[in-house]
């Protein structure tokens, strides 16, 4: 799908544009046909987002300009689609229909010129002056309300000149045509005008702007008289519509001093608030101010005072907020996306029923802070549950992470928003999709302070650990995935509850048992790992086959690490650098024969001890033993197959190398990187004619000629050359080069190789052509639409590729050609 112009926007949030501007966007978004597609916001041009491969390799870009479009229509989410953006709309213009023709939080001027203020600070001639230049360039005299306001905007400079804000800068007027022009975005939006007075011409010479600005001299407070004195006897109207109920969007606020002042309602998006080298005071003063209802956006207000300030209900989006001192501030229903406050001071601060999204709340002090989450806020997450809990599913970022950057020495207050969050939770049980528990288990296994909670500990135990102890019988255990010690102590206290020896958990307690035996100085852990050992070996299935081990050596059962089949008819029991090889498969020679096997014909008679005779029929007494067995002695195939991929391309030695590991540093992203790794793969697909643009792809499929050479592994491995074979073979391969797209290996977070994953997609397309069968139609639809950025889909390969993988896993049945295929060619360090 190409660009498509959508609307040039007027202010920061439609909340701010006038009804007639809201109404235009309603009808060009009605317009537009597919209402599922996102938009993007770049500068004040809102626009479709591109599909296909050009948002995959602008997708860093294209990522924050969605963010900005979802902010602009008040959302907080990553994107928003053209539908959801017309509903809000609709809903926008719904307050206008009985608002007056003032901006919002502005009030009404009378008819006629108001009294008198107490202190006029505007230019007695000022009336007359604009009078004549407002009629020649309108040619119209302008309304007595006109004339209160244009009075106001000069009154207000002069007030935001004592405070130390330039509100009229240089990117808020710019040359056209030996004149300026000074936009209703700058001027009446920033500076709270009505919206009859938006309407007319703003095409102004600079003897109006020169007039404007020679103002400020003359507007200087009375001699012998504090600026503050002076802020403090204007009338409130006027304070007001200059700066409680306006939007300095782009103001200039270096080293402004806001102390105690009343900012409710102002917006700021996009500010300057940063550090300046030339200006002695380089932080915000805001101590004691109020800003309710008020609204910051892609601002810097790092090292700034807002102790003691009323920040209620206020918006922080995209807000670098380091070292900021906020003690004593209420914050309260204030809704935070995607802001930095690493070592700030939230002492004795109030941020309670709040709303978070990618928070770093790193090194803050929380010394007795009030912290937590708004009610409807804990109700969307359960609603949308993968956008806010699954963070291995999404750039990891959301609520979960926010939540555990909080110092664990705050572990009162982080427990208590994690507990808020596990609490609506727990009625999901079973329905708690499979991404968001993973990710809870990358977040509550990792931190020992959360199973001081007993709700936590009771959701970790019952719902959580299974799950992942499950995961962990097929997948190698990841250094550093948990904290040890915290598992062991969960699985110590569940032992009476759960039977931890089972053949689903068999692998994951071996894996754990080597883990702490393997770690170094932690008595504690070798403590809690034995008691866990003797829960193990002493259940019933595997009490007998501890006893055979035993009778051949005492204490062998402590020794080795045990495990049955799922008939219980078959032991194996392996030596402990064994099985080391065995998980760590960067090991050349690994002792296959360093273990003990015990059979029986039933599971009343006794195990006895057997030869070994195949290996391969030993070790498939688990899925994953059978795994690691297969990829440490059967990889060959799958280096061979990619070499042939690659041939003669600069590319091709790196591409063999990353099979021996699991991640790589050096990336392949930069242009001339991607335009040879085109040159490679190019050559080995052929797209239909008339159909080279067409954003599905449907049509990409390999060359005859290279799925035969493909092919000629199928019989190499001793399988008949048949379609479904075939296709097997390429969806393995599919698996293979999406994952060597990924982050993981040759992409970046942001970036991916585009000429991989297309690679990917026509070995996808030609599996689904070999055997129809092998692929649902609504799985291969989503892998495709990952793989290209059809759709706006999630398109992280290293994701993809798992889940390919896991695909694979669950349709290839014990000893079948899938399952051969995937045993021969999926790399050891992969898995």
């Amino acid at each position: 799908m190409p660009k498509v112009y959508v609307h040039q926007t007027i202010n920061s949030q439609i909340k701010h544009e006038s009804k007639e501007s809201l109404t235009r966007l309603s009808q060009n978004l009605q317009n537009l046909q597919n209402k599922g597609d996102i938009l993007k916001l770049k500068g004040h041009d809102l626009t479709t987002t591109p599909e296909g491969l050009k948002h995959l390799v602008n997708q860093s870009r294209y990522r924050t300009e969605e963010q900005g479009a979802s902010h602009y229509f008040g959302g907080t989410r990553e994107k928003i689609s053209i539908g959801d953006a017309l509903y809000l709309v609709k809903e926008a213009l719904k307050p206008q229909q009985n608002q007056s023709s003032l901006k919002q939080g502005v009030s009404a001027l009378p008819a006629t010129p108001p009294a008198a203020p107490q202190i006029r600070l505007a230019p007695i001639s000022f009336d007359e002056k604009i009078s004549e230049l407002f009629l020649a360039h309108t040619e119209k005299k302008p309304t007595p309300e006109q004339i209160c306001v244009l009075n106001d905007l000069c009154t207000g400079l002069s007030i935001l000149k004592i405070r130390g804000i330039s509100a009229l800068i240089p990117s808020a007027a710019h040359a056209l045509n030996e004149s300026t022009k000074i936009s209703d975005y700058s001027l009446c939006e920033n500076l709270g005008c009505s919206e009859s007075f938006t309407e007319l011409p703003w095409q102004l010479d600079n003897e109006l702007v020169k007039l404007l600005i020679s103002t400020l001299p003359e507007c200087s407070p009375p001699e012998g008289r504090a600026a503050v004195e002076v802020l403090n006897t204007i009338p409130a109207t006027t304070k007001a519509i200059m700066l409680r109920s306006c939007t300095f969007c782009m103001a200039d606020l270096r080293s402004a001093n806001l102390k105690n002042a009343n900012l409710d309602n102002i917006n700021l998006s996009h500010s300057n608030i940063e550090h300046h080298e030339n200006l002695p005071q380089h932080h915000l003063q805001c101590s004691g101010s109020t800003w309710k209802n008020s609204t910051l956006l892609n601002t810097s207000i790092n090292d700034s005072d807002f102790s003691g300030a009323k920040l209620i209900d206020i918006e922080l989006c995209s807000i670098d907020s380091q070292r900021v001192n906020y003690t004593d501030a209420k914050l309260t229903g204030a809704n935070l996306d995607r802001v930095n406050f690493s070592g700030s001071d939230f002492s004795r601060a109030d941020l309670s029923s709040i709303r978070i999204n990618h928070v770093n709340f790193s090194n803050t002090d929380l010394t007795g802070t009030t912290i937590s989450l708004a009610p409807d806020f804990l109700d969307e997450v359960v609603r949308e549950i993968d956008h806010h809990i699954n963070h291995l599913s999404h750039y990891n970022e959301g609520l979960l992470l926010s939540i555990n950057s909080i110092n664990p020495r705050h572990e009162e207050q982080r427990n208590a928003l994690m507990r808020s969050v596990i609490e609506r939770l727990l009625p999901l049980e079973g329905d708690l999709p499979v991404g968001s528990r993973n990710s809870l288990a990358d977040v509550l296994l990792k931190e020992p302070s959360y199973t001081k909670d007993p709700v936590i500990a009771r959701f970790i135990q019952t719902q959580l650990l299974p799950h992942w102890m499950e995961s962990k019988n097929q997948e190698l255990l990841r250094p550093d995935e948990v904290d040890l010690a915290t598992v062991f102590n969960l699985l110590n206290a569940s032992a009476p509850d759960a039977d931890w020896s089972e053949h689903r958990y068999q692998v994951a307690v071996n894996q754990l048992l080597l883990s702490a035996n393997l770690a170094s100085n932690r008595a504690d852990l070798h403590q809690s790992a034995e008691k866990l050992r003797t829960t193990y070996l002493n259940t019933p299935s595997i009490k007998e086959a501890a006893s055979a081990c035993d009778a051949i050596e005492e204490n062998l059962s402590k020794v080795t690490y045990i495990f049955t089949s799922g008939n219980g008819e078959q032991v194996l029991a392996l030596e402990p650098e064994l099985f080391e090889k065995i998980v760590f498969t960067h090991h050349k020679v690994i002792p296959w024969n360093s273990a003990y096997l015990f059979t029986r014909n039933a599971e009343t008679e006794s195990f006895e001890p057997a030869d070994f005779g195949n290996l391969k029929e030993v070790y498939a007494i688990q899925p994953f033993l059978n795994a690691r067995y297969a990829a440490v002695t059967r990889g060959e195939i799958g280096k061979n197959l990619v070499s042939r991929v690659l041939g003669n391309s600069p590319h091709s030695a790196t591409f063999l190398e990353a099979f021996e590991r699991n991640t790589v540093k050096n990336k392949l992203v930069t242009p001339q990187q991607q335009d040879e790794l085109y040159d490679a793969f190019a050559a080995h697909w052929q797209v239909a004619q008339g159909d080279v643009h067409n954003p599905q792809h449907e049509s990409r499929h390999l060359r005859p000629e290279h799925q035969e050479q493909l092919c000629q592994a199928v019989v190499g491995l001793g399988l008949q050359d048949t379609g479904p074979n075939r296709a097997a073979l390429m969806l393995c391969l599919s698996s293979m080069f999406t994952r060597y797209s990924s982050s993981a290996l040759f992409g970046t977070e942001t970036e991916s190789p585009p000429a991989v994953r297309l690679y990917a997609s026509a070995l996808l397309n030609e599996a689904r052509t070999l055997d129809p069968s092998l692929i649902d139609d609504a799985t291969a639809n989503d892998w495709q639409s990952r793989l290209l950025g059809i759709g706006r889909a999630f398109s992280c390969t290293e994701i993809l590729s798992s889940m390919m993988n896991t695909y694979i896993k669950r349709q290839a049945r014990t000893n079948s050609e899938l399952e051969e295929m995937s045993l021969e060619l999926y790399p050891a360090a992969w898995r």
